[in-house]
């Protein structure tokens, strides 16, 4: 290349200022690429989405429709694999979520504190009534019903009469605690056998509380047939209800209790809006108040007799025994501004707003039962000086004992615990045969035509039956092989010497184990690792 083709090199000559002029400085403008933020993967959906709430119709069962409505005494229909493919496409199916769900939905950013004013005022005009046995035990004497502390300065809403009527019936059947008091097991943390006359006292009250308490007269329908199958000549109303109610409280024949118990005592309050009684306006109550009181109940029953989790799935399980109120309380909190699903790691927020949110008062109260003690024992001159280590009542790490909780607890927003809970309904409870196969249907809960008829003979709860309980816990006398859904469905017997697949190993619950723990002198159980 020719030297004269070489353009000279250009000089930079600085100002007389000693900067470099502006037309020297080369534009980067182009040649630098703008910083943009970084674009993260977008998480990917969860394939099965959150069921929608079903549309409830209207009521079937009204005063005005009577006339043409046929009762029945329920039954269980589910008695084989197709049965129970056949129900989870049935409108009874649906009628159960549209129920479910839309009680939850009913609470949605709703504190119990509500109907703090009317459940005070409701307490202290249902205190005298209450009556007792006079040769109960001093020890087990109900006391004073458990204080709840509500958030301050809510707009307070009145409670109907109906669901005043629901409270005095839960209170008669604490009271029937009471009277029946434990048998000293000798140190078992299994059942005790006295739960069973404690179910046997609810069946027989079971009526009259419909009539006293509820005001529901015993109106005979005639069998219309043809028109349904398992209807009984002259089944009443208050038969029907009552048969739901009596299944709500646990398992005669097992002595144990699970969600499938929990749902009928929800399908029993579906009854009596079937049937009328309760309307869409007092959903959120029977929510609020009634399942609220309800799970008082069931609390003192299973710490009383040391019931044993129905089918649990043992540490990997959301809860021993109850489902909805994680559901229910989801709802509650669904736009919270401050209360987040890591709260129930803190004590505090647990302790405040516990009696105001059913999921975070479900956490506090299995926290009281499994937290590990941990306390530390240091020696201290010619002593031993014990400093907590972070256990006993203060240790609410769900990690130890309640890991699935504690997984959850990692969500980032309540819409979404919400969404899994209503998935894990209808995975965990509707779909699961070892739950529904327990499941009763009647004509206000019916089930599909297709569905293998009921048993000949008489059902539990009927006047003269052959089997005291459930038919599916009657042991044939001679027979104790664990015959379940075999040659297209027959009774569901369970072995009294092992345990069937259906249900479940036979395993002690944490209250029993807790409660002879503190018998013993102990006031928590020992941490034992999950891995």
């Amino acid at each position: 290349m020719a030297a004269s083709s070489i353009p000279p090199a250009t000089t930079r000559v600085p100002s007389s200022s000693g900067t470099m002029n502006a037309s020297s400085i080369p534009n980067l403008r182009d040649r630098i690429p703008k910083l943009q933020p970084r674009r993260r993967a977008a998480a990917p959906a969860n394939p099965t989405p959150a069921p929608p709430t079903p549309s409830l119709l209207p009521p079937t069962a009204t005063p005005e429709k009577l006339g043409d409505f046929q009762f029945a005494i329920p039954r269980r229909r589910i008695l084989s694999q197709n049965d129970h493919e056949i129900f989870l496409e049935s409108a009874t199916c649906t009628l159960l979520q549209a129920w479910v769900f839309g009680l939850a939905e009913s609470v949605v950013d709703t504190p119990a504190g509500v109907f703090a004013d009317a459940l005070a005022a409701a307490a202290a005009a249902r205190q005298t009534r209450t009556e007792l046995p006079e040769d109960i035990p001093g020890q087990w004497r109900p006391g004073q019903q458990q204080q709840r502390t509500y958030q301050k300065n809510l707009p307070q809403r009145p409670l109907s009469p109906v669901v005043l009527a629901l409270l005095s019936i839960l209170d008669e059947a604490e009271a029937l605690v009471y009277a029946n008091p434990p048998d000293d097991a000798g140190g078992s943390r299994f059942g005790n056998k006295r739960f069973r006359g404690f179910v046997d006292q609810v069946r027989q009250r079971a009526v009259q509380w419909h009539k006293e308490e509820l005001g529901m007269k015993e109106k005979e329908t005639a069998k219309d047939e043809g028109e349904r199958e398992g209807a009984s000549e002259g089944v009443s109303a208050i038969a029907e209800a009552a048969a739901y109610l009596a299944q709500a409280f646990g398992n005669r024949a097992r002595i144990d209790y699970g969600s499938g118990h929990e749902l009928h005592f929800v399908v029993w309050l579906l009854c009596l809006y079937q049937l009328g009684l309760v309307s869409r306006d007092d959903m959120p109550a029977l929510v609020l108040c009634v399942f609220t009181r309800y799970l008082d109940v069931m609390r003192l029953v299973q710490t009383t007799y040391y019931l044993e989790p129905a089918g649990s799935h043992g540490v990997w399980g959301l809860d021993d025994y109850q489902f909805l109120p994680f559901l229910f309380g989801a709802a509650q909190l669904l736009h919270h501004r401050y209360i987040t699903p890591r709260a129930v790691h803190q004590p505090l927020t647990l302790e405040q707003f516990g009696d105001d949110y059913l999921y975070l008062g479900q956490v506090r109260f299995v926290n009281s039962i499994k937290a590990a003690s941990t306390t530390n024992v240091v020696q201290v001159g010619d002593g031993e000086k014990l400093t907590a280590g972070g256990g006993g009542s203060g240790d609410y790490s769900l990690r130890w004992h309640s890991p699935m909780l504690d997984d959850i607890s990692a969500t980032k927003t309540w819409e979404k615990v919400e969404g899994g809970m209503r998935r894990m309904f209808v995975a965990e409870v509707l779909r699961k045969l070892p739950v529904m196969q327990h499941f009763l249907f009647g004509s206000l809960v019916p089930a599909a035509p297709s569905m293998t008829l009921p048993r000949e003979g008489k059902e539990a709860g009927e006047a003269g039956a052959d089997v005291d309980d459930e038919d599916e816990d009657a042991i044939v006398d001679g027979n104790d092989t664990v015959d379940v859904f075999q040659e297209g469905g027959v009774r569901h017997i369970h072995n009294p010497s092992g345990w069937g697949d259906c249900c479940g190993i036979r395993v002690p619950s944490s209250l029993g184990a807790a409660g002879e723990m503190r018998k013993n002198g102990r006031e928590a159980l020992r941490r034992i690792p999950f891995d």
